[in-house]
């Protein structure tokens, strides 16, 4: 069964793979409205489950501990530490 942390980051990268796609098809069409209205829909998709991710699991990312009062990103698990490695 997937955990909760790893479903959360599936979910992640799926919307991140969307609104990378969404932004090359943009460049192309920079006047298409329903391509617009997906880049919106999806940049706020990202947002939010960064947002959701970072309040349950702690910082993706060493951008993500800017402004804390200890640096956190050393608290995650190194890659050799994850399970199923």
């Amino acid at each position: 069964m997937e955990s909760e942390k790893s479903a959360l980051l599936r979910r992640l990268s799926a919307a991140k793979f969307a609104l990378w796609e969404t932004t090359i098809f943009l460049d192309t069409h920079p006047g298409d409205q329903q391509a617009l209205a997906s880049f919106k829909k999806y940049r706020q998709q990202v947002s939010e489950l960064e947002a959701e991710y970072t309040a349950k699991f702690g910082p993706l990312t060493s951008d993500d501990s800017y402004g804390n009062v200890m640096f956190q990103w050393i608290n995650n698990p190194w890659p050799w530490e994850r399970s199923g490695n």
